[in-house]
């Protein structure tokens, strides 16, 4: 049975079909021969040939004059190079013949040192190798953290202990035990003592540059935080000068922060206020005389160093343990003596006061008013012909307002030196605590209402924003104070050098034009390059003084082409300019 549609036998072309087709296939698709192929390709390897030739006697040509030139400039650098060598090795000759004449010149003890100095040298640096490998640094900080918090807990323990009895006696027992102990060992070693205050920078390192130093590094790590705060991009970390948060603890680290600022700048308001009661003591003669000869210039050195510790290291009892004890009245007590002395007098005597001088009375606040109304319409006709524009009228305009205060004090540079140096105290020690103490006032009523504000509320922005002015015035004005106080002699013999005191006093506070702005960006760079501070994103060594003394003593151009600085660059301005309301 066969199947329908197939062929009984498989039927295959033949020989003569295939090669009729292929034949077919290669004339269709114009393969060539094998001899035209060959030809061709001979044709291709001596054209490549020659146009290899052709273009390497071109290359030489082109650079047969610079192979020339160096072949003669390697031959005389060699030449110079075997003469300098010569005269190298021959130097070294001498010098090291003149040095084993003079060690053999030496006694043996001289040579003992030496050797026993270039050992030691050796050693340390085997040792601080060592010591970087073993990482003992590390961990004896983090033993004495521990034992610290040991003793600080101890300490609570006792506090608490005592607070059960009399919480009166808790709060009054850890200032009993310091003076106690500071009257004991005055008592005992009173040459020490002397010698402590009067020949060591003990009070200025205590009471200016380590707080100084801390009010720049919080204030530029704040700065950090608060701008990564206000980033808007999804982040799991943050890393901040080598220390990584995330955002839950970016914040907590913020608050944390907050506090500590305003508590330097309670720090620093004291410290000012301290300062310019020495100097109005020193400028009234009656009471120069009375005040001079009851303490001596040793044993105040010795009350302020006293002071000073008291105020920074002294350890009350904790917040716990007072509300625990106190319950609800506990909020009217402080846990740290400078709120002590800052509540007692700051907040009760000079913000008051300073409160009642602002608002003054009918005619002294017309007569400002008037003032900034006939500059307000005469910048507006400035502003009318196009002379300046309105941003800069509006600038000048929060700027006249906001130095109305120091007015007074300019007054006194037209007078005699006796009655200048009380217009650096109004300045320093009334104008500036005063501001200050206001914007800590209001950080205090914001702080109250945290948790009812937003994250980016302007109003709050703006008080931070003062608040980080007046501690980069108060970290330039620190140090100013140390370096007028060093130089107090020098300055007794230049004319007019109250004057101009008062004058860099109250250039220091304008509010925009300031000085405070640009010399702290200085003091912080100059910190940073010596490695005092953690390096930041607009830190450049070249901008150092140091580095640019040097450079114009050298007679070197660090920057081809000068920095144009503006007002806005300058830290903590921003706000002042872009707002022209009051805080």
């Amino acid at each position: 049975m066969r199947l329908r549609g197939i062929p009984s036998a498989l039927e295959f072309p033949s020989m003569e079909t295939i090669q009729r087709s292929l034949k077919d296939v290669a004339e269709f698709l114009c393969l060539p021969t094998y001899d035209e192929y060959r030809t061709v390709v001979y044709e291709s390897i001596h054209v490549n040939w020659h146009a290899l030739c052709v273009n390497w006697n071109f290359i030489f040509i082109t650079f047969r004059p610079l192979f020339i030139l160096l072949s003669w400039a390697s031959k005389h650098v060699a030449w110079y190079a075997k003469i300098f060598s010569s005269i190298l090795l021959n130097h070294l000759n001498r010098s090291l013949q003149r040095f084993v004449a003079f060690q053999l010149s030496l006694s043996k003890f001289a040579i003992l040192s030496e050797v026993s100095v270039v050992l030691s040298l050796i050693g340390a640096y085997l040792l601080r190798r060592y010591i970087q490998r073993k990482r003992y640094v590390e961990r004896l900080r983090s033993w004495r953290r521990s034992k610290v918090l040991a003793a600080r807990k101890k300490y609570d323990e006792a506090l608490d202990e005592v607070a059960r009895t009399s919480m009166t006696l808790a709060m009054v027992l850890p200032h009993l035990i310091y003076f106690s102990v500071a009257g004991t060992i005055r008592y005992a070693f009173p040459d020490f003592c002397v010698y402590i205050a009067n020949e060591l920078p003990i009070l200025e390192a205590i009471s200016i540059i380590h707080p100084a130093i801390k009010t720049i590094s919080l204030v530029e790590f704040i700065i950090h935080i608060r701008r990564e705060l206000t980033n808007t991009e999804e982040r799991t970390v943050v890393s901040i000068q080598g220390k990584h948060f995330t955002n839950f603890q970016l914040k907590r680290e913020e608050e944390r922060l907050s506090k500590r600022l305003q508590w330097f700048m309670r720090y620093w308001i004291t410290f000012a206020l301290l300062h310019n009661f020495d100097h109005l003591f020193s400028a009234i003669p009656i009471l120069s005389r009375l005040f001079n000869r009851a303490l001596d210039t040793s044993t105040k050195r010795q009350v302020m160093i006293l002071l000073f510790i008291w105020l920074k290291e002294l350890r009350l009892p904790s917040a716990n343990t007072m509300g625990k004890r106190l319950g609800k009245h506990a909020s009217g007590f402080s846990n740290n003596t400078v709120d002590i002395i800052y509540k007692n007098i700051v907040s009760s005597i000079i913000l008051p006061l300073t409160n009642a001088t602002a608002t003054g009375n009918d005619k002294t606040r017309g007569l400002k008013d008037l003032c900034i109304k006939q500059v307000e319409l005469f910048l507006a006709a400035m502003v009318f012909m196009k002379a300046i524009a309105l941003e800069r009228k509006e600038q000048v305009i929060f700027i006249l307002s906001e130095s109305f205060d120091l007015l007074p004090a300019s007054i006194t540079l037209l007078m005699p030196s006796m009655f200048t140096c009380y217009g650096i105290i109004y300045v320093t020690g009334f104008i500036a605590t005063g501001n200050s103490a206001k914007c800590d006032e209001l950080i205090t009523a914001f702080n109250r209402n945290m948790n009812y504000l937003p994250d980016n509320d302007s109003k709050l922005l703006q008080v931070q924003s003062l608040q980080l002015r007046w501690l980069r015035y108060w970290c330039v004005y620190s140090i100013s104070v140390l370096v007028l106080k060093r130089s107090e002699y020098a300055l007794s013999w230049i004319p007019l050098s109250t004057h101009a005191t008062l004058a860099y006093f109250i250039w220091l506070q304008l509010p925009a034009l300031g000085g405070s702005p640009l010399l702290y960006k200085t003091i912080r760079f100059e910190l940073t390059g010596f490695g005092i501070l953690a390096k930041s994103e607009d830190f450049d060594p070249e901008d150092t003084l140091t580095l640019r003394l040097l450079n114009s003593i050298f007679g070197k151009d660090s920057h081809n082409e000068r920095k144009e600085v503006r007002i806005e660059d300058l830290p903590g301005l921003e706000m002042n300019l872009n707002n022209s309301s009051n805080v």
